[in-house]
């Protein structure tokens, strides 16, 4: 059991009265030590110690593994003068003191490239040769020197042995060394390898709690921690670098080859396995996987984790090595290359496996309804005491022990598509690569359970999240101005453990991994031959239990819960509410129509009911119930067509409903795959088309009507290596949460539609804004960052001259304008003036509509825009007649402030209004009395007492 301290704290399940509570202590992952609790007597699970100093030596301290460069002056991958592999040094500058131009990976890891970047199909094993055909060393390329004849072994051609007694029969002298002067690793007394690069390091080991560990990675020493190994001590453990090649757990001999799955592969002189691309695998995202493809990968995890523990070993692995697989610069190449690892072990099934990516930004506002947990997909959340879930696809009739743990935790909130597309906009791969680490964490935490332990990987959806995350690199990668790779050229040729891969070995996933990524919805097929809706489960039984015939299901399928092993109940759901054709408990799917294609307000995509009439009362045969004004509903459909686009038949002018299909339910590629749905995935498409191509400054206009991103919290650094002083990583962290949520503007005013029916009594479905949590303002034609806005009739009696024939639009993006169109093709036309209100207009002339708008005619076009009125620091603003912004009041003339009033005498009374004093007299009261008199210093009598 290697997940013990892991596990969550169980006290037993003992009640009776002779139960007694003992102290026993388990160790807490959120806290790093060990800490008591009481321990009922019987079950719970084996993070349970008796005593804290058992708990301690299994779970606090352990076996940690660092180094350091044997040469503190030399860097990875330079040769001697400081130039790396493909002939430039640090600064980018090769010996002539040109500046590298492109990325030309004459000689790079995996994959092999011919002068025009093409990959071509030798391998190497890494040497160079000169124009005689001999390596730095002297040796030809059958391996024999030039001089004395031997190869390193001592042997010749004709099978002669050289009697050199100082070398053993392997080749090796007493120090370790061969003829040529290199150890196994192929490393000589100065720690250069066979091509002349820089490439040795001192290993140590000591046993030290988890803490001292950490504190030993030091940056400014260039000495960092490889390895930390909990419950075992440095005599347990190899800490060394291992002699050849390391690849999938075997070692191999310099310039050996074999065969390995899908790929013939080579151990070449310098320590890199390199294989050779014989099948690219294409990665696509889960919901575009056909049922057959995504029970076959479920199969092979199966397989993979009934052989002899493979598939906990890989959890294993990242959790020892958790020091290389997070960190600024190793985060994204190291997952990567683990991500290929178990990639090839699953195709050893078969060259067509890939590991699919969950995108699960199209879910940020809505993960716990995600299509990932359904019951034939991942499985859903855990057992509310165990977390173990308790059905899903990766078991069938082989339980997991330890069970699958998940504990969703909703109070995390995930970044969106947005969030995302600004993480690409970083041109420091430092501050992407740390952003995109606090990204996938926040991952793991929602997920809980396994995915927030070190044994992450032991859960199946930790491969498909980490594959979104490397093709949100390659995405990032492509992005670079010129095409170089925005790595820290530093570290660019230090080998990543346990691998021996570097970085530079990986930059180009599908010449050097053979691993490319299909955009979300263009892995589907095209066409789908079974349209029909379903009805019956696949087993035969109707969602309520009863198989064609309506008898009812008597197999005995069930267990105590109501699940059967597949994990849904007698109606056919399983325990997230959702049924295998993704339809909830209630009879919607998550576009929010039911099976028979009617939304929540009861409209079809047309915008028909049941009783095919539209929400403004028109017949399928297009005549009109009784009490309709059909002068007021053809007024909504000028020329035919309504302010959205759409007949009154739900089709636009080409023939596709909202949806983009036609009647016969194909799309403008002819193609019918999506035409139910997940009508959610084609907007998640076209919504990211516009995110991709927008500016940073244009994506933080967007409002997000989902809360901001939550910061990590300080266990999750810790535990996940985070939190060493390394650059500052934990300062630089928090530093990039405060940006998020500076570049969050939230919406906390958004008022979600429940209804598909407009104001106007027009049908438009709801449109996915809180699963993306940002309002697409969809219908309204205006790309996102620019909000529709009110705009006045500009095409009111206008016409564009030269064009009599051409149609007028208002524009209502941002700013208000009139563009004009042919008819026939609906093609821009430019007209020579303008035409408003019966008025002609010059290029260039302004258009007067109102106050409070600026308009202009350009080439035929009014263009308009609200008049932008200055911010005023003063108390109180007046605004003048014809004018549209307010202005500051002026002041009076002898220190008299806008606002002042006082009495010039007794009888007369002023103030002082935007610059002019205005006085008025004393209205005195009528007065009914004889006695009369005028008090001193007042204007008006009074009446005597």
């Amino acid at each position: 059991m290697i997940q013990v301290c892991s596990l969550p704290m169980v006290k037993g399940h003992c009640n009776g009265r002779h139960s007694i509570p003992t102290r026993h202590w388990f160790y807490n992952s959120l806290s790093g030590l060990c800490e008591e609790f009481d321990y009922s007597g019987c079950g719970g699970n084996s993070n349970n110690f008796e005593t804290h100093e058992e708990c301690t030596r299994r779970c606090e301290v352990g076996a940690c593994c660092f180094r350091q460069p044997q040469l503190p002056n030399f860097l990875i991958g330079y040769d001697h003068e400081g130039y790396d592999r493909y002939g430039y040094n640090m600064s980018g500058l090769d010996r002539t003191a040109r500046q590298v131009v492109a990325f030309n990976p004459v000689r790079s890891g995996p994959a092999l490239f011919g002068p025009n970047g093409q990959v071509f199909s030798g391998l190497s094993d890494g040497r160079e040769f000169d124009k005689y055909g001999l390596d730095k060393q002297g040796y030809d390329r059958d391996g024999f020197h030039s001089d004395t004849g031997f190869n390193l072994t001592g042997y010749n051609k004709r099978g002669d042995h050289d009697s050199r007694g100082e070398f053993d029969t392997t080749g090796f002298d007493a120090e370790g060394y061969n003829r040529a002067q290199f150890d196994c690793v192929g490393i000589n007394h100065e720690g250069f390898n066979y091509l002349g690069f820089f490439a040795a390091y001192v290993y140590h080991c000591e046993y030290l709690p988890a803490s001292h560990c950490q504190a030993i990675n030091r940056a400014d020493l260039r000495r960092e921690v490889v390895s930390f190994r909990p419950g075992q001590t440095c005599e347990d453990v190899s800490c060394s670098q291992s002699c050849g090649c390391t690849f999938q757990g075997a070692s191999y001999n310099f310039g050996e080859s074999f065969e390995y799955g899908c790929e013939i592969c080579l151990c070449s002189y310098t320590g890199v396995i390199e294989c050779n691309c014989r099948h690219v695998s294409q990665r696509k995202e889960i919901r575009d996987m056909m049922p057959g493809e995504m029970k076959v990968y479920q199969a092979v995890i199966r397989d993979l984790y009934l052989k002899h523990g493979i598939w906990e070993d890989l959890a294993r692995l990242r959790a020892e090595y958790a020091p290389q697989a997070n960190g600024q610069f190793t985060f994204l190449p190291w997952h990567r290359y683990f991500l290929r690892m178990v990639e090839r072990e699953l195709q050893k099934t078969s060259c067509d496996i890939s590991i699919p990516y969950f995108e699960w930004t199209i879910d940020a506002g809505s993960m716990e309804s995600s299509m990932a947990w359904q019951a034939n997909v991942f499985g859903s959340n855990g057992n509310p005491e165990t977390d173990c879930v308790s059905h899903h696809p990766f078991q069938q009739g082989n339980e997991w022990v330890p069970c699958l743990r998940r504990q969703f935790n909703s109070s995390v909130t995930l970044p969106n598509a947005i969030n995302i597309q600004l993480i690409l906009a970083e041109d420091d791969f430092n501050q992407f690569s740390i952003q995109m680490e606090a990204v996938s964490g926040l991952f793991h935490l929602w997920v809980g359970g396994h995915m927030a332990s070190p044994f992450s990987p032991y859960d199946p959806i930790f491969l498909s999240h980490y594959a979104f995350v490397d093709k949100l690199w390659t995405h990032w990668q492509d992005r670079s101005p010129s095409g170089l790779p925005r790595y820290p050229p530093e570290l660019r040729f230090v080998k990543m453990k346990p691998f021996d891969i570097s970085p530079d070995d990986m930059f180009l996933s599908q010449q050097q991994l053979c691993t490319t990524y299909v955009p979300v919805t263009l892995g589907a097929p095209c066409n789908d031959t079974t349209l029909n809706p379903p009805i019956h489960h696949q087993e035969g039984y109707h969602r309520e239990g009863l198989d064609q015939t309506a008898q009812p299901d008597q197999r005995g399928t069930y267990d105590a819960h109501g699940y059967n092993q597949h994990g849904y109940d007698r109606n056919g759901f399983d325990q997230s509410g959702w049924d295998s054709f993704a339809y909830g408990r209630d009879h919607f799917n998550r576009d929010g129509f039911d099976i028979e294609g009617f939304d929540a307000s009861g409209y079809n995509r047309y915008g028909f009911n049941r009783s095919q009439v539209t929400p403004f009362g028109m017949r399928k045969d297009e005549s009109y119930l009784p009490y309709v004004e059909v002068e007021v509903i053809e007024s909504l459909f000028d020329r035919g067509y309504n302010t959205y686009g759409y007949n009154k038949f739900g089709l636009d002018k080409n023939g596709f409903d909202v949806f983009g299909f036609d009647e016969d339910g194909y799309d403008k590629d002819n193609c019918n795959y999506f035409f139910r749905g997940p009508h959610h995935m084609r907007f998640y498409f076209f919504i990211q088309q516009q995110l991709y191509m927008a500016s940073p400054e244009l994506l933080l206009n967007i409002k997000r009507i989902c809360p901001p991103v939550t910061p990590l919290p300080d266990w999750w650094l810790v535990q996940n290596w985070m939190a060493i002083d390394v650059q500052e990583t934990v300062t630089v962290i928090r530093r990039v949460e405060q940006k998020w949520a500076s570049h969050h503007p939230f919406d906390s005013g958004y008022i979600p539609s429940i209804t598909s029916v407009k104001d106007n009594n027009l049908w438009l479905p709801v449109t996915p804004d809180l699963r993306f949590c940002f309002e697409l303002h969809w219908y309204s034609g205006c790309p996102l960052g620019t909000l529709p806005v009110s705009c006045p009739d500009l095409c009111q009696d206008t016409e564009c001259l030269g064009f009599p024939n051409a149609e007028c639009r208002v524009h209502h993006c941002g700013a208000c304008f009139s563009e004009w169109y042919d008819r026939e093709t609906s093609r821009h036309v430019m007209c020579h003036g303008c035409s408003y209100n019966g008025q002609t207009f010059q290029n260039g002339d302004s258009v007067i509509v109102d106050t409070c708008t600026s308009c202009v005619c350009l080439n035929g076009d009014v263009s308009c825009a609200p008049v932008q009125c200055q911010a005023l620091n003063c108390k109180g603003t007046v605004k003048r007649r014809g004018s549209c912004c307010p202005e500051c009041p002026r002041d009076c003339a002898d220190g008299r402030v806008h606002g002042d009033s006082w009495n010039l005498d007794a009888c007369t009374h002023c103030s002082c209004k935007n610059g002019n004093i205005q006085c008025r007299g004393v209205t005195c009261d009528h007065l009914t009395c004889l006695d009369q008199y005028k008090p001193a210093e007042e204007c008006c009598p009074v009446c005597h007492p």
